[in-house]
């Protein structure tokens, strides 16, 4: 007798028939391996977004007439992107039959690369045998973005809709304010608009939260951005929402990059110079702050409150008398006849938006860390 492979039925007769083995149909991209007589077996290779992460599908296809086994799907991965699982491994593939395996990339910078690889698997005679997956462009577009008028309440309902993504770091081995500014100046590199700002100051459990809003420039979409960091959990998180996958993936892989460009640059800093870089970094992170407000037309006593962190850090930083800090004490007097509920006004928040970038241009000269 025999076994018909097309049945899966043990057959009890003299004479083994022929079991054709299916014709590949498919139109995809891919690479075959003609087994002998016996058919093919052909390999197929696509990816999408999902979430901040490269979905990476290769799905293996059994042309053959007999049953295909021990099958490992090997990646070839550019170090430009992160792998947890570099090769997947699928016990057997019956003729007729496909099977796919899913790789997730984690990509570290924007730009196009070329992912491929091998499967390798045995025939029912133990036979070894490979089939390269051909290489496929992967790129990682990181999208232009503009800035947008949105209120933190606008951010919040905005967020019920969107998809995210997120990463996480321990920062164990950094000062948790100086990590707060490098990631602060890692997103502000974009042109988001800083949205709110907070710091906690209890000692030991240093809290910190910012978020940023921008939209893409060719899509339109909606792009949001939060920052927190934890000095008692000793972590660093930043969550992007974006409605459109790639660009998700795109600049969550550019600010994570800029990220550690940041981190390695705090990372010199000499002991002794840790306070005056962290007066810079936050000189000009409430600076931006103020900026905002203003354009924004927001709250008169909430500008005071940063106006006054700015100046106190200015006059450490500077000197009590310098000019910048005599421009920022009018304003002090003009605030304050604003009530505690108060908007400030179209023409008072333009002046101020317009001099909170000369303080800028002042600071800037110095915002770089000293080594």
């Amino acid at each position: 007798g025999y076994i018909d492979m097309g049945r899966r039925e043990f057959i009890a007769e003299a004479v083994q028939p022929n079991y054709k083995a299916p014709v590949p149909q498919s139109t995809e991209e891919g690479t075959t391996e003609e087994v002998g007589d016996e058919g093919a077996v052909e390999v197929v290779r696509e990816y999408d977004f999902m979430g901040g992460q490269v979905h990476f599908k290769v799905a293996v296809r059994n042309f053959t007439n007999m049953a295909i086994h021990d099958i490992k799907v090997v990646l070839d991965v550019p170090t430009s992107f992160h792998l947890e699982q570099e090769v997947i491994t699928v016990a057997v593939i019956d003729p007729g039959n496909s099977r796919g395996v899913d790789f997730y990339l984690e990509p570290g910078s924007c730009g196009i690369s070329s992912i491929g690889g091998t499967v390798i698997y045995k025939d029912a005679r133990g036979t070894p045998h490979s089939v390269h997956i051909n290489k496929k462009e992967v790129e990682i577009k990181c999208p232009l973005v503009v800035k947008t008028l949105d209120t933190i309440e606008d951010c919040q309902l905005a967020i019920q809709d969107m998809p995210s993504d997120a990463r996480a770091f321990l920062i164990a081995d950094l000062d948790a304010r100086l990590a707060f500014r490098a990631a602060f100046r890692a997103i502000s590199t974009f042109d988001t608009r800083i949205v709110t700002s907070h710091e906690g100051t209890e000692v030991g459990s240093y809290a910190a939260e910012a978020w940023f809003s921008s939209k893409a420039k060719v899509t339109g979409g909606r792009i949001i951005i939060r920052l927190q960091v934890s000095g008692k959990n000793q972590s660093l998180e930043i969550r992007i929402w974006c409605s459109n996958a790639g660009q998700l993936t795109g600049l969550l892989a550019k600010t994570i990059e800029l990220l550690f460009t940041e981190i390695n640059l705090i990372r010199k800093i000499k002991s002794e110079n840790r306070e005056r870089t962290i007066d810079l970094l936050s000189l000009t992170q409430n600076v931006m702050l103020v900026s905002n407000y203003a354009e924004l037309r927001w709250k008169a006593a909430d500008i005071v409150v940063k106006l006054q962190d700015v100046y106190a850090r200015l006059e450490r930083v500077l000197g009590s008398d310098h000019i910048i800090l005599q421009k920022i004490s009018t304003w002090f007097d003009k605030l304050q006849k604003y009530g505690p509920d108060e908007h400030i006004t179209d023409e008072e928040g333009t002046q101020l938006a317009t001099e909170m970038e000369a303080v800028q241009d002042t600071i800037s000269r110095a915002v770089t860390p000293e080594g």
